[in-house]
This record gives structure tokens, sequence and C-alpha cells, in this order.
């Protein structure tokens, strides 16, 4: 197995493990980056330093096998395609992407071009040109989110953001249906008030859920009882867009075998623990950010980045055997 050695290594990809891999290196620290996907960061440059390589050795397509040693002298072995190489590091920072279901089953829906995951329909708006006619002909657009499941304030920006983007560019019907509205993030309140501004219906469901049915065509049918009114209404989208929910990684249950850190309920690779409040994991020198350690909007998962740099700063500036806790053998004692 080829050796290499760094002062971190960090796991994962996307924003979060992007924004922590340019600030070490803005430090002139060493670095060791592993990544699952093709490239580190949706980028085939690793990070922006033009001396990037002097600091940074970036592994992508590759996974974590073991672990073993303390904080201050771990001994983490990374396999690609079946080589393994040996890396000695003082500290491990997980920033794992997480990972998007459809909930199409929640609601008995199958996708088509008619109804579509949240997330396809935001690349939609955000690759094709505002002059292209994609979208022609949807007057209709339904929403569906926590009506069957419990909704999520990252989920409720996203649709909220989609639903002021489609109603830029021409004027239509769009419909948010849901139980419970989840606003306790920053600015959601306001961007609520302006989606309302701009048209968009909210119906909620408190006692009665829906009948909703997928046509022959793909559209869907949604009958329902006004519950202010009391009176039975239907309602029929051209497009309909289903939430989706957010999981940890597939890849973030090995890694928390491997490093055997403690998780939560829902699996992400930190357990709740008033003691491991921000980035912190039950194991000395092993820290985690953004969507690795929860449910997190973009702006949250920079702060995490910003939290595990200054916890990673505080880290290195403990004295070397304080952190280590390693046994020192003597020979001939």
């Amino acid at each position: 197995m080829t050796p290499v050695t760094g002062k971190t290594l960090l796991i994962g990809s996307g924003p979060c493990a992007r924004r922590i891999a340019e600030d070490i290196l803005t430090q002139a620290s060493d670095l060791i980056i592993a990544s699952t996907g093709e490239s580190f960061g949706g980028s085939t440059t690793p990070v922006s330093r033009d001396t990037a390589e002097e600091w940074a050795r970036v592994y992508t397509r590759t996974k974590v096998h073991s672990c073993r040693g303390t904080a201050g002298n771990f001994k983490v072995v990374l396999e690609r395609n079946g080589e393994k190489r040996t890396a000695a590091v003082d500290t491990v920072i997980i920033a794992e992407d997480e990972k998007r279901t459809a909930c199409f089953s929640a609601y008995g829906l199958t996708g088509t071009a008619k109804v579509m995951a949240l997330s396809q329909l935001e690349k939609l708006l955000h690759e094709i040109p505002e002059d292209d006619n994609l979208f022609t002909g949807i007057k209709t657009v339904v929403f569906l989110v926590g009506i069957d499941t419990e909704s999520n304030p990252v989920i409720l920006e996203e649709i909220m953001q989609s639903c002021l983007k489609l109603q830029a560019e021409q004027k239509r019907k769009i419909y948010i249906l849901t139980e419970n509205l989840k606003v306790a993030a920053n600015g959601l309140e306001k961007m609520y008030r302006d989606t309302k501004d701009a048209g968009v219906i909210y119906i909620k469901f408190t006692h009665t859920p829906p009948d909703i049915i997928q046509l022959a065509d793909g559209r869907v049918c949604i009958d329902f009882t006004d519950e202010i009114t009391g009176r039975r209404l239907k309602l029929s989208a051209d497009l309909t867009i289903v939430e989706e929910k957010i999981i940890p990684s597939d890849y973030s249950a090995d890694l928390a075998r491997i490093f055997e850190l403690e998780e939560d309920l829902n699996g992400f690779s930190q357990a709740d623990n008033v003691h491991r409040l921000t980035v912190f994991t039950n194991r000395k020198g092993i820290l985690v950010a953004g969507a690795a350690r929860g449910v997190q909007s973009l702006p949250d998962q920079f702060a995490d980045a910003d939290n595990a740099i200054l916890s990673l700063r505080n880290i290195e500036k403990q004295p070397a055997d304080q952190i280590a806790g390693k046994a020192q053998i003597e020979n001939g004692k």
C-alpha cells in the first residue's frame, strides 16, 4: 500500500466540502481529499488555489476502507478500484452530501413528464433558457408537500423559490397543497408572503386528506374538501411537483461503522447529544459537517464549514501529546 501523509483528511464532495477545502488550503495546511465522485466539488479542478497541488492530494472515486488510531495519529486506508493506500492524518472531517428520494409512492403517483420530483424541476428551471418553450401550455401547477410525510424548511424554501421563478416567467395558477408549513428558518416567513403576493394559492388539509388520482395521460386530478367552506372541489394539474425526502447518503452508514461514530435516529453521523453540538462527534479528532450531520440549507452548510475550520484550528493548538493519547513503548523499561 502506498502511504501518504497530511494533517487533515476531508471526506466528501459538494459545496460544504469545497468550502472547507478552500479555507484549509488558504492557510497552506496539508490536506487529503477523498471523494466517491468523478471530481471534487463538481469540478475537475480540486480547489481555487493555484498552488493547491503543493498542499492537497485529491483522490476521486475513492472510499475509506478502514481506520485505526486516535486523534493526532489516525491511520486511514483509502481504496480505489481495489488499490489501497494508507493515509496518516491528525484529524478527519466528514462532509458527505445528502441523498434525496422523491415521495411518489407516498402520494400513489408515478414519475412522468407531467409528474416530477422537486429536484428535477429545479434542474430544468436552472438549465433551460427563459425563451425555451418547455413549460408552454402548462397553466396549472400543483406542489405536494407535507401531506403524507413531515415537511422541512429546506424543501419548503426550494418549493417557494421554484414557485416565484415559474410566476416570473409566465403567470400561472400555482397551488401548494400541504398540511403544515414549517417556516422556522431565516427568510422563510417573508418568502411565504412573497409567494402569496405573486398569486400562489395555499390549500391546507387538517382533517381530511385529498384524493389524488393519476390519469391515463399522466396528469393528476385532486378531489378535496375545502375546510373553510366545506365544499367538495376538484383540481386538475398540468404539472405536478412532488416533494422529496432528504436522507443520509448510502456511504454514510459505512463511514459511521468505520470511524465508530454514533448516529441519530435518521442515520446522520452525529448522535443527538448536547455535548456534540455544531460539528463534534463521539470521537475526538473526527468532525462532521453539512448534510452529513443533518438536513441543512446551503447557508447552514456553509456555517457548518466555518465551524469545522474553527474547531480544526482549536485542535491544532492543543499540545501533540494531549491530542494523540497513544501509548509510548520504550524498549528496556
